[in-house]
């Protein structure tokens, strides 16, 4: 009975491991889905198109961007000041304590395309691991 627990206990460490090795890396945003045609978020999509998200393993994130933006601005020095974890196809941003979720990002596939979809928003980006 004890090998089965340590079997599940090592497996389910090696799942999680797996899907964190997933999403580590440099992520490029190739088109914003959503919002488009509202010319309150033109800024903001110009200055996610082409940006790249960096997720590293020790669970700090950085988002460069080639353009500045007020409201990017904001989203930048949060996410920069986070840690991020990943699990059943969830990216959750929080404080460095891990105490405060900031933001959570739905990561799905559709049509062979990767997408960042951004709770309670709109935002919706189509991403690649570069």
């Amino acid at each position: 009975m004890k090998n089965y627990i340590v079997i599940l206990f090592l497996f389910t460490g090696f799942s999680m491991n797996a899907q964190v090795e997933k999403i580590v890396g440099n992520w490029s945003v190739k088109e914003v889905v959503s919002p488009k045609g509202n010319p309150i978020f033109e800024e903001l999509i110009q200055s996610l198109d082409s940006s790249t998200f960096e997720f590293k393993s020790d669970k700090t994130l950085k988002l460069k961007t080639n353009q500045s933006a007020g409201s990017l601005d904001y989203m930048v020095q949060m996410i920069e000041q986070s840690k991020w974890n990943f699990e059943n196809d969830i990216i959750t941003l929080t404080d460095k304590s891990g105490s405060m979720i900031f933001m959570k990002i739905y990561v799905s596939t559709k049509d062979d395309k990767t997408l960042f979809s951004f709770q309670e928003t709109d935002l919706i980006l189509e991403v690649s691991k570069i």
